[in-house]
């Protein structure tokens, strides 16, 4: 049986510097350039049915609820951000339409935070 879908969702709850809060925010940058997209190292550990990033050079914390995740874990290098969205859709077994708008929001707070990067060729 198929996890159930559950609006990804991103709570930073540490931070030195960066976005301010309110800021307008941007659209991922690597939306749509057909590029791979990588998790930089973080410091990862679970809170009950959550998890929390810590990045390595200390500026934030952040959790990240069980879909926002997955999200997480697909940016693994060998997949565009077309290909998470096609991935989650199948994995939770809801339409593309539905994962996108959510991932986004995941893809762009993670970006700001340069935990998940473009992949080099």
């Amino acid at each position: 049986m198929a996890p159930s879908w559950e609006e990804p969702r991103v709570w930073v709850v540490h931070s030195q510097g960066g976005t301010a809060p309110g800021q307008a925010p941007r659209w991922p940058v690597s939306l749509g350039t057909g590029k791979a997209l990588l998790r930089r190292p973080a410091v990862e550990r679970r809170l009950d049915d959550d998890r929390v990033l810590i990045d390595v050079i200390g500026r934030a914390t952040y959790v990240l609820n069980p879909t926002a995740w997955a999200s997480w874990e697909l940016c693994d290098g060998r997949r565009t951000a077309d290909q998470v969205v096609s991935e989650l859709a199948r994995r939770y077994q809801v339409d593309e339409a539905t994962v996108t708008p959510g991932f986004l929001r995941v893809l762009t707070v993670l970006e700001a935070a340069e935990l998940v990067v473009e992949a080099d060729p």
